[in-house]
């Protein structure tokens, strides 16, 4: 009957869980606005106004100021730059420089969590009232394969063929080749599904979801200069075949639940496999995916693959 009533069972946009978000507590400053001054200056000030923080708990210290180094560290140099020119904008205000870890911690950690992996799923019939959710799971689909056929119809770390390729025909599998090594693979995306475009004009997310989204891509675009460049054009790009990354089922999990994240390398398009340390998962992730070789990896997301997972990272396992 929710079919008919032209409800989806099968995808609804998580965003709208994280609550009304907050604007960045400078949203009223443009971030490349700011004046011509020293990067070495600009350094000294960030951390004098770091060390200035009083903190209330032990607590406090990490949840502000630890999250705060956490995000310089990973964030690329145009980043850094906007970050601690917003710190240094904030200066002695404890509470304003709270709220900046914490809108930093809500707008890319939370929802780079609660997002990933999550995607439409195929849909027994065509529902009534559906036509963008529809289209988003058709899209999806066309973008999968567009990865598999890129990618060689291989998971693209292991090389190992996928299942359902094999059996149609379009990747071999030799005699003398170990079928145990065939894998059933999916499509991982690089940035989340939930924070692209679902149809033409997100119907089927709520208001809450649409407001989160707006508040997200703010924050990533300050904060990520070079690679969100154009909102709309990166926002169209979530749901493109360069976003996208063949795996076999295991590394697929793994990826998505960020225990393990691909770093690059000097090499052109070249990344290694790096587990993410965690303390109730570290025997977990299979051992025979840690190799000392580099892999190639055709995503065309490349810087952003593995640095917009890998920015949160650290923070994120606080």
């Amino acid at each position: 009957m929710s079919w008919l009533l032209g409800e989806s069972p099968f995808w609804r946009s998580p965003l709208h869980s994280l609550g009304s978000l907050s604007p960045h507590p400078l949203a009223e400053i443009d971030a490349t606005q700011t004046s011509a001054v020293c990067w070495g200056d600009v350094f000294k000030r960030w951390e004098e106004t770091l060390d200035k923080f009083r903190p209330i708990s032990e607590t406090d210290q990490e949840k502000t100021v630890g999250l705060l180094r956490v995000f310089y560290k990973h964030l690329p140099e145009d980043g850094k730059l906007v970050l601690m020119k917003d710190v240094i904008t904030i200066g002695p205000d404890d509470e304003k420089l709270r709220e900046l870890a914490q809108h930093l911690r809500n707008t890319v950690l939370k929802p780079m969590r609660l997002t990933s992996g999550k995607q439409p799923k195929t849909p027994p019939v065509k529902p009534l009232r559906l036509d963008s959710v529809w289209y988003a799971y058709e899209q999806q689909n066309s973008v999968k394969q567009e990865c598999l056929r890129r990618d060689g119809y291989k998971c693209a770390y292991t090389n190992w063929p996928d299942l359902d390729s094999v059996q149609d025909g379009l990747v071999s599998v030799g005699p003398d080749d170990d079928w145990r090594l065939v894998v059933c693979s999916k499509c991982a995306r690089i940035l989340p599904f939930a924070l692209g475009e679902l149809g033409d004009n997100d119907q089927e997310d709520t208001a809450t979801g649409r407001h989160n989204k707006r508040v997200i891509w703010s924050t990533l675009q300050r904060y990520f200069p070079s690679f969100v460049k154009d909102k709309a054009e990166t926002l169209k790009m979530v749901n493109r075949v360069e976003n996208g990354l063949t795996l076999d089922r295991p590394l697929f999990h793994y990826f998505e639940t960020f225990d393990v994240v691909f770093r690059p390398t000097e090499q052109v398009r070249g990344f290694v496999l790096v587990r993410i340390p965690s303390y109730h998962k570290a025997s977990i992730v299979n051992a025979h995916l840690f190799t000392s070789r580099t892999y190639t990896i055709l995503s065309g997301c490349h810087p952003s693959g593995a640095t917009q997972k890998d920015a949160s990272l650290a923070a994120m396992k606080q």
